[in-house]
């Protein structure tokens, strides 16, 4: 059986996960099947799919990126002994195919607990490549809006005394 062997930051630990599932979804979000609490990570960063006989890696457009033996995937063929990268969380895959080659050193299996709240990291940064104006001052369209108001006034008052006036008697 095929498995992630997770190391997590900070003296987190390690974790390993058989891949039982045909897909498995790994981000910052409780409901992802791999739930990992890392500021690095986005919300749904990426999934590992089980198709024709091997395994998918696929990013879900992350913040962070997602890397397979230290270069940026999109989408990569996973094979035994890859070094995985989820933003800043390193796993390494392992097929569980018998290949006469030694197996990876024991892990101790660490229970990952579900993060009470769920907030945007202190050193989160927008990388939109639109640039949003928050309170943005326009003198131009100001004044645009100020003549339009005094022009209005203007009008409903010249309307005002033109009704009020007698009609001239002939």
């Amino acid at each position: 059986m095929a498995t992630l062997h997770i190391h997590l930051p900070d003296d987190g630990g390690e974790l390993t996960l058989d891949l039982s599932e045909e897909i498995l979804t790994v981000g910052r979000l409780p409901d992802n099947s791999l739930h990992l609490d890392h500021a690095s990570v986005s919300s749904r960063h990426a999934e590992i799919v089980f198709e024709n006989d091997s395994w998918l890696l696929r990013d879900l457009e992350s913040t962070n990126g997602t890397f397979v033996n230290e270069e940026q995937v999109s989408e990569a063929l996973l094979k035994d002994g890859d070094h995985i990268r989820f933003g800043g969380v390193d796993t390494f895959f392992r097929s569980g195919e018998d290949d006469g080659e030694e197996p990876p050193p024991e892990l101790t299996t660490v229970a990952a607990e579900a993060a009470g709240l769920s907030a945007r990291p202190a050193d989160f940064f927008n990388s939109s490549p639109i640039p949003r104006h928050y309170g943005t001052k326009d003198p131009a369209a100001k004044a645009l809006v100020a003549g339009a108001i005094v022009a209005f006034l203007a009008a409903a008052v010249a309307a005002v005394f033109a009704l009020q006036m007698a009609a001239p008697l002939l």
